[in-house]
């Protein structure tokens, strides 16, 4: 088939979720019509690519149903949207360096293991631009310059100005299978501008750590500080700041179950993927409605966050979790907030594999707003087939 497909290459995965919920209240960010229960194709992507040198290649991603294309139509019914999410090349530069350019996504806190289910703190985004990548012995520096227009890279402080030019660099540093450390800057400068104001700009910086005491037990963390200046004087506190701290201890150790064990602080003005309607950290799978998250305030408080989460994998074909999530918002007449969950999996074949697990959130009795749904208690049980082709 490749051979007739002129050396070109495809891959794609298939979620599919079938969701019963206690109340219609988790779903007020996805359509103005809310529904207790969804079938929905939460994911569905085709990948296409191509060797196209020894050192060049092309890469693209095609997104069908749930948020092809930023839509609130969640992936039901008939699948008429899409849209092409990334499309980039890489290739080789003199000096042995990495280079791609294209739309394109990075996960600097991803690739070094700073996160686990829904989503980084900051970053984890898709850009139009051009990356360099290049490696100094055991330090790895990488270069952005990109642009977007999309809201892809938003926050709440960015939301007025989509158009905008995105800086980032990331010093990684790896002595040792045991060490790794880095720094991390993103420097976002929107286009919008009022009269007889600056341009806004978001300016957000982050160093990480990690170290395994054995190849079983990881300490590691990252800290953000932000630096902003706006012109509709929302901003409460131009110093926003982030930070958590897990020790990630795997099943080779204890046996029985891995052990995620997280703990964060947060401003609440600080501008991250929090902000984002479509996900939320600590969040429960991909695109999940339920959340404590949904009720996070923006002032100048900071909110506490512990998270746990324990996975057990039974043999080749079984697996379970169960996790915890839970927030002190540090503000009057708002109710701490927590969610607790427990999951099966079962791989049914090498590329066929069901989730069954149910999901329980309690905002508490003085919820954000009532009018977004974000108070009491509401309960989901979801049943997912992922299959990949």
């Amino acid at each position: 088939l490749e051979d007739r497909l002129g050396g070109w290459k495809l891959r794609g995965i298939l979620v599919f979720d079938a969701k019963f919920a206690d109340s219609d209240k988790d779903d007020s960010n996805w359509t103005s019509t809310a529904a207790k229960n969804e079938f929905t194709k939460e994911k569905f992507r085709l990948y296409f690519s191509k060797q196209i040198d020894e050192n060049t290649s092309f890469n693209s991603e095609f997104r069908y149903g749930a948020w092809a294309k930023s839509s609130t139509k969640k992936g039901m019914g008939d699948t008429n949207e899409m849209s092409t999410q990334r499309a980039w090349v890489q290739t080789k530069l003199p000096y042995d360096i990495k280079f791609r350019v294209g739309r394109f996504g990075f996960d600097w806190e991803g690739d070094n293991g700073l996160y686990t289910d829904e989503d980084a703190t900051f970053g984890d985004w898709r850009v139009d631009g051009f990356e360099f990548k290049k490696s100094f012995g055991n330090l790895t520096g990488t270069a952005i310059i990109g642009r977007n227009a999309s809201g892809e890279n938003r926050n709440t402080f960015m939301n007025a100005s989509y158009e905008q030019m995105l800086y980032a660099l990331n010093l990684n540093w790896t002595p040792n299978e045991k060490f790794f450390g880095g720094l991390m800057g993103y420097w976002q400068k929107g286009d919008l501008e009022t009269a007889g104001a600056a341009k806004p700009h978001l300016y957000t910086y982050a160093v990480n750590a990690g170290f395994k005491f054995t190849p079983a037990v990881e300490l590691k963390g990252i800290y953000y500080w932000q630096k902003n200046s706006f012109e509709n004087g929302a901003v409460l506190d131009d110093s926003a700041k982030s930070w958590k701290a897990i020790l990630d201890i795997k099943q080779d150790l204890l046996k029985f179950t891995s052990l995620w064990i997280e703990y964060s602080q947060e401003d609440n003005n600080f501008g991250g993927n929090n902000d984002q309607n479509w996900v939320a950290r600590y969040s429960f799978g991909t695109y999940s409605e339920t959340g404590v998250l949904n009720v996070r305030p923006h002032n100048n408080q900071t909110s506490k966050y512990w998270f746990i989460k324990a996975e057990q994998k039974w043999n080749k074909k079984w697996g379970s979790f169960v996790r915890f999530v839970k927030a002190d918002w540090d503000t009057a007449g708002l109710d701490d907030a927590q969610e607790w969950g427990v999951g099966v999996k079962y791989q049914y074949t090498p590329a066929i594999a069901f989730m069954l697990a149910y999901d329980s959130v309690d905002y508490g009795d003085q919820g954000r707003t009532k009018e977004a749904a974000t108070y009491g208690k509401d309960n989901l049980v979801i049943f997912r087939t992922t299959v990949k082709f």
